[in-house]
């Protein structure tokens, strides 16, 4: 410093380290801290700081320092005139002004969602201690105690000051700050749900996924997972997930699970084990009995239960038929397994036995075969409306003739389902075989001589109606109406069959048939004619002999008529006509003829007939009633009734035979001769024959005239 020399006094300063807080107020603290009787000694004291010296500080002048540092190297300078510093002897000053510590007051810490690091977000907080109007800003900062997620967690207060005056104050961080870090919501992206068979649990296959949101290069590992909304079968069904996450970091975050996942859940297969099937009879469907079977592949303890069933290929009768299963599941889980059916299975349908009612046997006539006509039976057992028709035969246990013949029914089925029935024959049936009746043609009858009985010797006949080559042997025979003489007599045949065959044959006897018996010619031996008189007639009494020819111990009477071959007296010639009658034993006199037969006798002159003059022409008979008619007898008598009165009595008579009677010439409209047999009977002869009173004699008269 410059001055006057001579009024210059050198004076030295002292400041030294300043002692006591020096803590910023907002005023100078040089001033105060050193006065000038410090600076300089008390002879200062009065110096006026500005006008006697000043301080410097870093080589300027300084009015006063209030900022907050550490000044180290403060020195003085003289201003007062006639005083120079001295240039040695002096000591600097060091002056340190701390920060006025302030205080916040009000802050509250934001709570934050991770983000990777312990910042805190500090806010309200008011400085408390900033002296007057000084320019000093808070800004407000904290750390969390760490990064990570946590509640409460204690926050160190970082707080700041600017402003013009805020490095004149140091700060008291506010203590007892806390808030919460919550983890940070990580999404999942790209998240697929795989569809998966059903395994009895709900869990699902969830990939894919990408985390969105991790900070930096935090360790955060994504596992995914997902339920179903339930464990049961179901198309797109939604399923939730249940993603995780792990790594060093992972506890800082939470993760929105994603949504609008769904999958599918497959039936599982079941298949099946130790299935058999049951062969069944015929019965028109085609289902099938299938057991035994086991399920394999149910889940845990899952409810279900295997209900068999199963079709044949088709409903008909056959061996080893292909059956196609049809089992299904039930029970509570059942819907979430879907069944492969059993193969390979096979068993066979038999045939219904069907039954016939109703079945009758038609009887026939004998045709050379066993075979039987069946009907009216009707099937029982068919199924439904099944197509099937009822052919009914059968056989007769042989081919012959018998009543109440057992028959082996043969029915037959046919139609669309014929093949799957059998037929259990009707049994008990039984009809008749009845003879087949035969005719006989080509039949002739021989006509015979009365044999007494009826026999007729038939011949010629062929059989008719003979089936195949049978062994049928035709035997004729007949008989005549009766065994008497008659002409064109009827015959009735009695033909027989034999052979091995003949027992299945009738025989419809030829009919039509006639033949002749003819009288049998009888012989008479012993025949006599009586001689007698001449009375003018060829009349001859004859006494007939024995007949022998008869048949058997019949008998017939003979009469007989006889008839000289002249009429004049002498040794003649009698023919013998014989009239045979009933005889005991049934002979009938028709049944037999007997021949004239000659034999001789006499016929004496008659004095007396000479001596009356009366001729053999004056014989004559009387037949009707009517006086005067004179007829002669025919020979055969055919015409309507006649009869003779008995002669009158003492009218003289002529005996003669019957067989002269017969034939007496004329009368031939006279059916009926009567002619007395006595005076008290009349013999009758009709149509030819003579029925006469028991005891009348073979003799009648006639009247002679």
């Amino acid at each position: 410093m410059v001055g006057s020399a001579p009024s210059v006094t050198t004076v030295n300063y002292t400041l030294g380290t300043a002692s006591g807080a020096h803590v910023y107020n907002g005023s100078d603290y040089l001033g105060t801290t050193w006065g000038p009787a410090t600076i300089f000694g008390n002879s200062y004291s009065a110096w006026q700081l500005g006008t006697d010296y000043s301080f410097q500080y870093n080589g300027s002048t300084v009015t006063g320092l209030k900022n907050v540092g550490t000044y180290n190297g403060i020195s003085v300078q003289v201003l007062k005139s006639g005083f120079v510093l001295a240039s040695t002897g002096n000591t600097d000053g060091n002056l340190t002004i701390t920060a006025k510590p302030l205080t916040v007051t009000g802050t509250i810490v934001a709570g934050k969602t991770y983000d990777g690091n312990a910042s805190a977000s500090l806010s309200g907080g008011a400085l408390l201690g900033v002296v007057g109007s000084d320019s000093v800003t808070l800004a407000q900062a904290g750390t969390f105690a760490d990064k990570n997620v946590g509640s409460s967690k204690t926050v160190t207060a970082a707080d700041t000051l600017s402003g013009t005056d805020a490095g004149n104050y140091s700060l008291t961080q506010p203590t007892g700050l806390s808030a919460s870090i919550t983890a940070k919501a990580l999404t999942v992206s790209g998240t697929t749900v795989a569809g998966k068979t059903y395994d009895g649990s709900a869990s699902a296959s969830v990939s894919g996924g990408a985390l969105l949101g991790v900070v930096g290069s935090d360790s955060v590992t994504l596992t995914q997972a997902g339920t179903f909304a339930d464990k049961n079968v179901g198309s797109s069904k939604a399923v939730t997930a249940a993603d995780t996450l792990s790594g060093t970091d992972a506890s800082n975050y939470s993760l929105t699970q994603p949504t609008g996942l769904s999958a599918s859940i497959t039936t599982k297969a079941l298949t099946v084990t130790g299935s058999t099937v049951a062969g069944k009879t015929y019965d028109g469907s085609a289902s099938a009995s299938v057991s035994g079977g086991a399920l394999l592949g149910v889940v845990g303890s899952d409810s279900v239960t295997l209900t068999q069933a199963g079709t044949f290929a088709d409903k008909n009768v056959g061996s080893s038929k292909a059956v196609t299963a049809a089992d299904t599941l039930s029970g509570t889980d059942a819907s979430n397994y879907s069944l492969t059916q059993p193969t390979g299975l096979s068993a066979s349908i038999t045939t219904k036995a069907l039954t016939v009612t109703g079945s009758t046997v038609a009887g026939k006539t004998y045709d050379g075969n066993a075979s039987a006509s069946l009907s009216g039976g009707a099937l029982l057992g068919v199924v439904g409306s099944d197509s099937v028709t009822l052919a009914q035969a059968g056989t007769f246990a042989d081919k012959n003739v018998g009543s109440s013949k057992a028959v082996t029914a043969a029915d037959t089925l046919s139609g669309t389902d014929a093949g799957n029935y059998s037929l259990a024959q009707p049994t008990g049936l039984s009809a008749n075989i009845t003879t087949k009746a035969l005719t006989v043609s080509g039949t002739t009858v021989a006509g015979k001589t009365y044999d007494g009985n009826a026999s007729a010797s038939v011949s010629g006949g062929a059989l008719l109606g003979v089936v195949g080559s049978d062994s049928v042997t035709l035997t004729q025979a007949g008989t005549f109406a009766d065994k008497n003489v008659g002409s064109s007599k009827a015959v009735t045949a009695a033909d027989t069959l034999s052979g091995t065959d003949a027992g299945n044959y009738s025989l419809a006897q030829p009919t039509g048939l006639s033949a002749s018996i003819t009288a049998k010619a009888l012989t008479v031996t012993g025949s006599t004619a009586d001689s007698r008189v001449f009375d003018g007639s060829t009349l001859a009494t004859v006494t007939p002999g024995d007949l022998s020819g008869l048949i058997g111990n019949e008998t017939v009477l003979a009469t007989a008529t006889g008839q000289f071959d002249a009429a004049t007296p002498g040794t003649h010639g009698v023919r013998i006509a014989y009239s045979l009658h009933n005889g005991s034993n049934s002979g009938l006199s028709s049944n037999y003829s007997l021949a004239d037969s000659l034999v001789t006798a006499t016929i004496r002159p008659n004095t007396a007939l000479e001596s009356s003059n009366t001729s053999a022409a004056g014989l004559a008979t009387s037949f009707s009633g009517t006086s005067g008619a004179v007829a002669t007898i025919p020979a055969v008598v055919n015409a309507s009734p006649s009869v003779l009165s008995a002669p009158p009595p003492n009218e003289p008579t002529q005996w003669v035979t019957l067989t002269q009677a017969r034939h007496m010439a004329g009368a031939t409209t006279l059916g009926e001769v009567r002619v007395p047999a006595s005076r008290n009977a009349l013999a009758d002869i009709v149509n030819g024959g003579v029925l006469l009173p028991a005891g009348v004699e073979q003799q009648l008269f006639v009247v002679l005239k």
